[in-house]
C-alpha cells in the first residue's frame, strides 16, 4: 500500500507531500488543475520512461518519492533479496529526473537500474487503462490471472514437476548417448591402453616410494659403511654387546636369590641385551635392502622409466595412472552394459513425456473452464459500465510442442469486441480510453484475488458518462476499495462522494508561474467541491443539498 508520496519540481507541481491511506481516494478539481499530473509521477516512480519535459521550468532536477508499507510475506521481498537491496519496515522509492533527461532511480536508498525499479513498482502499484502493455494490459500476465482465478495451483505444479522431470531425463538420455558414441569411437584404443595399463598395474604411491628406495640404493657405499660401523660398535667383544654381556656375567655372582638387590640390575641389562639384538638384525635387513648386488638399483631406474614412460603416453602425471587405469575399465565396462542402459533410460524419458503431456492437457482443460467462468463474470459487469455491447473474451491457443515448458502450452490473451459484429482483438487496441478504463474497472473487480498488487489507480474511469453508469462505477469502485488500496482521479460527483479520503486539485498563480496545489478535504469542504462538480462555477444551494445527500451527511 502506498502510504506517501513526494514531489519535487514536476511538471507544474513545486513541492507537494500527500499521505495516503487505505481504502478508496478520490482526487477532484477543474479540467487542466494537473490531476493526471499526480499519476504519471506515480507512474514515473514506479518504473516508466521519463525525459527532460517532466522537469519543471526553471529546476535542475524532478524528484519523485513513494513509501510503501509492504507485509512480510509480499512478492516484493524476492525481488529485493535478488538484487541485494536492504529489506526494512517500509519500503521507499526513488526517481530522479535532471534537466539534461539522465535518470537515476533507488529503492530504499541503493542505486538501481530502471528495469528493476519497474520490476519492483510491477508488485506494488498498477495504473488501470494506461502504459500499454503493463499489469492487465500486458498479455504475458494474463495466463497467470486465469490460473489464479481459476485455482490452478496444483495443475501448474504438477505439470511443472512434469516438465522438469522429463527435461532432466531427456538431458541425462543425450549426455549417455554422447558419452556412449565417444567410447565406442575410441574402443580400440582404450582396450590397447587397458592391456597395457594392466600389465604394468601401476599402484598409488608407488613413485614415491621408488624414489626413495632409489636414493638409498645410490648412497650404498657411504650408507654401508656407516652400517658396518654401527654393528661393530654393537657386536662381538669389545662392542656394547659384549660389554652388557661380561656385566650381567659379573653381576649373576651376587644374585643367587630373588631377593639380592641386583636382580632389578641384571634384568635391565638383559633387556638392553635383547634389544642390542634386535637392533643388529634391523642392521642386517637394511644392509640386504641395499645391498647392489641383487639389482635393486637397475630394478627400480627400470619400474621409474616403464611408469614414467606410460604416464608421457597417455599425458597424464605417473600418479594419475591408477586413476586412469579405473576409468578405462569402468569405459568398457560401460559399453558392454551400456545399451540396456539406454534403452531403460529411452523407456524412462519416454513415460516422462507422456505424463508431461497429459499434465499440459489437463492444465489446457482447466484453463479453459476458468476461461467461461471468468468471462461470465466480467461480462456481467460490463452491462451497468455501460458497455452493454462490448463482450469481453479469454482466448486460449494451443502452442506447438516445442513450446510448450512448465507453465504449460497456451497462450492466453484478454480480448474484446465493443460492437455487435466487430471482431475481437486485444484490449488496449480495440477499447476507447474511457471504454478501457471501465473495461480495466471489471477485470479488477473479477480478477481482485488474482492480483498481487495492493494499490490501484484509475485515472478518470467515469469519463463520458453520468447518472446511474457513474453511480456504478463509484460502487464498484468502493467494493473493490474493501480489499485494495484504490485511487481514482474523477470528474464524477457520485464517484467522488464514494471516496473515503477526499483530495482537491487546483491550478494557480505564484509570482507570475503557474503552479498545482493538492488540499485534503474536510466534510463541509468536501460538500462544496461536490456541489461545483453537480452545478458549475455557481454553487446553489439544491447543488448543495444534492451534494449533502450523495455525501450521506
Amino acid at each position: 500500500m502506498i502510504t506517501s508520496l513526494g514531489i519535487r519540481d514536476f511538471v507544474l507541481i513545486e513541492r507537494l507531500d500527500l499521505n495516503l491511506a487505505a481504502g478508496l481516494t478520490v482526487l477532484t478539481g477543474e479540467t487542466g488543475a494537473g490531476k493526471s499530473i499526480l499519476i504519471d509521477s506515480l507512474a514515473l516512480v514506479l518504473g516508466e520512461r521519463g525525459d527532460s519535459q517532466v522537469v519543471r521550468a526553471g529546476a535542475a532536477q524532478a524528484t519523485i518519492i513513494a513509501e510503501f508499507d509492504c507485509g512480510p510475506n509480499h512478492p516484493v521481498r524476492d525481488i529485493l533479496t535478488k538484487n541485494d537491496i536492504p529489506i526494512g519496515d517500509s519500503l521507499i522509492l526513488r526517481r530522479i529526473i535532471a534537466s539534461d533527461g539522465r535518470s537515476r532511480a533507488a529503492v530504499n536508498d541503493q542505486a538501481v537500474t530502471v528495469a528493476v525499479l519497474r520490476e519492483v513498482g510491477a508488485t506494488l502499484t498498477e495504473i488501470l487503462g494506461q502504459f500499454d502493455g503493463q499489469g492487465l494490459l500486458n498479455p504475458a500476465s494474463h495466463r497467470g490471472l486465469v490460473d489464479v482465478f481459476g485455482g490452478n495451483r496444483d495443475r501448474l505444479l504438477h505439470c511443472r514437476l512434469a516438465y522438469e522431470q522429463w527435461q532432466r531425463l531427456s538431458k541425462e538420455l543425450s549426455d549417455k548417448t554422447a558419452a556412449a558414441a565417444a567410447a565406442r569411437q575410441r574402443e580400440e584404443s582404450d582396450r590397447a591402453a587397458l592391456i597395457e595399463l594392466t600389465t604394468l598395474a601401476p599402484q598409488k604411491g608407488e613413485e614415491d616410494e621408488l624414489l626413495l628406495r632409489r636414493s638409498r640404493l645410490m648412497q650404498h657405499d657411504k650408507i654401508a659403511a656407516t652400517l658396518q660401523q654401527v654393528s661393530g660398535e654393537i657386536s662381538g667383544d669389545k662392542g656394547a654387546e659384549g660389554q652388557i654381556n661380561r656385566a650381567i656375567r659379573a653381576l649373576s655372582k651376587f644374585a643367587p636369590s630373588a631377593e639380592s638387590p641386583f636382580v632389578a640390575l641384571s634384568d635391565s641389562l638383559e633387556r638392553a641385551a635383547q634389544e642390542l639384538n634386535e637392533s643388529l638384525a634391523q642392521l642386517e635387513r637394511l644392509a640386504t635392502d641395499i645391498d647392489p648386488t641383487d639389482g635393486g638399483l637397475e630394478l627400480v631406474e627400470d619400474r621409474l622409466h616403464s611408469l614414467r614412460s606410460m604416464a608421457r603416453k597417455h599425458d597424464r602425471a605417473v600418479v594419475e595412472l591408477p586413476d586412469y587405469w579405473q576409468e578405462l575399465q569402468a569405459r568398457i565396462d560401460g559399453l558392454e552394459g551400456g545399451g540396456e542402459n539406454l534403452k531403460k533410460l529411452e523407456t524412462a524419458v519416454t513415460a516422462a513425456g507422456e505424463e508431461f503431456h497429459r499434465a499440459v492437457q489437463n492444465l489446457r482443460q482447466a484453463r479453459k473452464a476458468a476461461a467461461l467462468k471468468l468471462d461470465e463474470a466480467i461480462n456481467r459487469e460490463l452491462k451497468p459500465l455501460k458497455l452493454e455491447r462490448a463482450i469481453f473474451a479469454t482466448r486460449i491457443d494451443a502452442l506447438p510442442p516445442s513450446d510448450w515448458n512448465g507453465g504449460g502450452g497456451d497462450a492466453v490473451q484478454f480480448e474484446v469486441a465493443t460492437n455487435v459484429g466487430m471482431p475481437a482483438g486485444p484490449l488496449h487496441k480495440v477499447a476507447s480510453g474511457g471504454e478501457l478504463s471501465r473495461m480495466m474497472l471489471a477485470l479488477s473487480l473479477v480478477l481482485t484475488d488474482s492480483k498481487p498488487v495492493d494499490s490501484l489507480v484509475f485515472d478518470e474511469v467515469d469519463s463520458g458518462v453520468g447518472g446511474a453508469t457513474a453511480d456504478a462505477i463509484g460502487e464498484r469502485l468502493a467494493r473493490l476499495a474493501s480489499q485494495r488500496q484504490v485511487l481514482s482521479v474523477t470528474h464524477s460527483p457520485q464517484v467522488a462522494a464514494r471516496g473515503q479520503h477526499h483530495w482537491r486539485v487546483e491550478k494557480t498563480e505564484d509570482q507570475g508561474r503557474t503552479v498545482t496545489n493538492i488540499t485534503h478535504l474536510s466534510n463541509p469542504e468536501r460538500i462544496e467541491e461536490i456541489a461545483r462538480m453537480l452545478s458549475g462555477a455557481q454553487i446553489t444551494a439544491e447543488a448543495r443539498a444534492a451534494a449533502t445527500k450523495l455525501l450521506g451527511l
